[in-house]
């Protein structure tokens, strides 16, 4: 097969789909099948980004609109974009909007269709006015998303809060596939020699906790300090590390308030660029040696499935992670994670307390989680997504 996956970003620009649409470009490769990435800007700053498949990335254009920017694109792509000896058999959207919803404008507007998929990963397809979370919060883009929808072949939901926030956006239950995310087996499963708490400067006995989200309200950092402080007051050895842009603002508060000695936040931490000399991994080592990762989103549907769990589990790290759709799909309370209540300060900080207390239970916890991963490498996952596209062609 021919596949183009249309992404309005890719790497070096961390974010959850942008390592989504790595690995299945990596792995549909491996399989056989021809793959175009296409679709994301920053040309002139990433043009010479190499990652192991071929990747069009576009010229932002800042006199042009974003709406002519993105008819452009689709139309350059899904016109005269081809692969080998032909043109794209399928497009493979990650994205409602902007990328499902300008593939099928071109489509409607005399571009040769081809079946269209499309993969939300939250924000493009939730609604969440409490936490003023979601692109559909935006009337007009809320429209555009909804018609997107009536023109895919299918949409794949990457866990339960997404196959309801496409059914609430009108998608035909029908059409929707369940899919999960995956994770890198090979990068956080095996051990790095990196002492992560002697590059942090900690003490060989530190209680290390680790979380990883950019800054926004939903992933219920402020929380998480409060719990950490609050467990503090029981145990003097821990130190949590954030790892996430845009949290300069929380720095500030966590300096003022005096928790520095408690806190770090490292900022985002580089994606491992295949083929290139890389520096030592530190996300993998930091995992790997943690004592508990903790996900702490405040809002259900404010996950769509996250990768930095899975990465979690594939290290073997302990989970506390707070009950919110998504993660639900994946932790299984007392068994391969502990989940604690949204927004509750108490809760966390116990459930902190309990696995930095138990070594025999955190481990039995561990233990599970690494098991459970292995259902999700990305091997596995890009073949669930081969069989769909299969199964539409053969129509």
């Amino acid at each position: 097969m021919k596949i183009l996956l249309f992404d309005n970003s890719h790497l070096p620009t961390i974010g959850g789909k942008e390592i989504v649409v790595h690995h299945l470009a990596t792995q549909y490769q491996r399989l056989g099948h021809e793959v175009l990435v296409g679709g994301p800007g920053s040309y002139f700053a990433h043009r010479k980004v190499e990652l192991g498949y071929p990747l069009r990335r576009f010229p932002n254009l800042p006199l042009v609109s974003f709406e002519r920017s993105w008819k452009w694109r689709a139309s350059q792509l899904l016109s005269s974009g081809r692969l080998g000896s032909g043109k794209f058999d399928l497009v493979h959207a990650h994205t409602t909007y902007p990328c499902a919803f300008y593939a099928a404008q071109a489509f409607r507007d005399g571009v040769p269709a081809v079946p269209l998929i499309v993969t939300p990963h939250g924000a493009d397809i939730h609604k969440l006015p409490e936490i003023q979370f979601g692109k559909r919060l935006d009337p007009v883009l809320d429209e555009k998303i909804c018609w997107s929808l009536t023109q895919c072949a299918r949409a794949t939901s990457i866990s339960q809060g997404i196959r309801d926030s496409l059914v609430d956006a009108g998608m035909d239950e029908a059409k929707i596939v369940d899919i999960p995310n995956g994770v890198d087996i090979d990068r956080f499963g095996q051990q790095v020699e990196l002492d992560a708490r002697s590059e942090l400067g900690l003490a060989e006995t530190t209680k290390l906790l680790v979380t990883i989200g950019n800054a926004h309200p939903r992933k219920g950092h402020e929380t998480l300090v409060e719990a950490v402080v609050e467990c503090s007051k029981r145990r003097d050895d821990l130190h949590l590390v954030i790892i996430g842009h845009g949290l300069d603002e929380l720095q500030q508060k966590i300096t003022a308030a005096g928790h520095s000695q408690l806190v770090t936040i490292a900022g985002g931490l580089p994606f491992p660029v295949p083929g290139q000399t890389n520096p030592p991994d530190l996300l993998a080592a930091l995992l790997q040696q943690s004592t508990a990762y903790i996900s702490s989103s405040v809002g259900e549907g404010s996950e769509g499935l996250s990768l930095a769990l899975l990465e979690s589990m594939a290290a073997g790290t302990c989970i506390v992670a707070t009950a919110v759709s998504g993660t639900k799909d994946i932790i299984r309370h007392e068994q391969n994670g502990l989940l604690v209540v949204p927004g509750s300060v108490e809760d966390m900080s116990a459930a902190i307390d309990r696995v930095c207390s138990d070594p025999s239970y955190r481990d039995a916890l561990r233990r599970e989680s690494k098991s459970d991963s292995n259902g999700y490498s990305w091997n596995a996952i890009a073949r669930k997504y081969i069989g769909l596209f299969e199964e539409l062609l053969a129509v």
